[in-house]
């Protein structure tokens, strides 16, 4: 089992990607989605990302915020 505080970064800047990846560990801290296609974002996207602290977003093709 990993310690609390560990940091975890999950990298998928400049993967030509539509949507926000659904299998990420819930103990993700950093998400790099910059360079990529992505239009619109979702809660439901990151419901599961507790330990989430810095979520990397330039570069996209954002127009939609749904994060109710």
């Amino acid at each position: 089992e990993l310690p609390e505080e560990r940091e975890l970064t999950a990298n998928f800047s400049s993967m030509s990607l539509r949507k926000v990846p659904e299998d990420l560990t819930p103990i993700t801290t950093t998400l790099d989605l910059s360079y990529n296609l992505l239009s619109q974002l979702q809660h439901s996207d990151f419901r599961s990302l507790s330990k989430l602290k810095v979520l990397i977003l330039c570069h996209n093709r954002i127009q939609q915020l749904d994060l109710k």
